[in-house]
């Protein structure tokens, strides 16, 4: 149920941002952690060489299904063809895992990726934590670990 609420909080926050959309993605890969395992993801992104992502997807934690709705802020190094993306946010789960204790978690992305005229490719590493060290929760802080493969078009 928090992952519900939180869910809803980080959309209401995100729905003016999504106004100027730029991108949508769609990203498919594997979890890197000691679980095999495959996530999949929709996003859609701002304009900016600031910009914010509100994404929806899922993961197989062992062989349990985990959904997520995640908002972050972000930086791009140019809008050349060539980027490099760093984003920072937080995404709310339905259900805790032995490596993630919390229904609010903490995400962080890096993404390269090259732009042709209105298709993207990017590759995709990011990390899911309940940041149990900076917050002092209780539950584990092992956290999950995920390389996407993406394609997205600019609108």
């Amino acid at each position: 149920m928090k992952a519900i609420k939180y869910g809803i909080l980080i959309l209401l926050l995100s729905l003016p941002m999504e106004i100027w959309a730029q991108r949508i993605s769609v990203d498919a890969g594997v979890v890197q952690n000691n679980s095999p395992g495959y996530i999949g993801e929709v996003s859609i992104e701002t304009r900016g060489i600031l910009f914010f992502k509100t994404t929806v997807g899922f993961f197989d934690h062992q062989k349990e299904q985990v959904a997520f709705f995640a908002g972050a802020i972000g930086a791009r190094t140019s809008r050349s063809k060539f980027f490099l993306e760093g984003m920072f946010g937080c995404a709310a789960i339905t259900r805790a895992t032995s490596t993630l204790g919390t229904p609010l978690e903490l995400r962080t992305t890096v993404t390269t990726g090259w732009a042709f005229k209105k298709v993207v490719v990017q590759l995709n590493f990011m990390h899911f934590s309940n940041a149990r060290r900076l917050f002092r929760f209780r539950p584990p802080n092992v956290g999950e670990n995920f390389l996407t493969l993406g394609v997205g078009w600019n609108l």
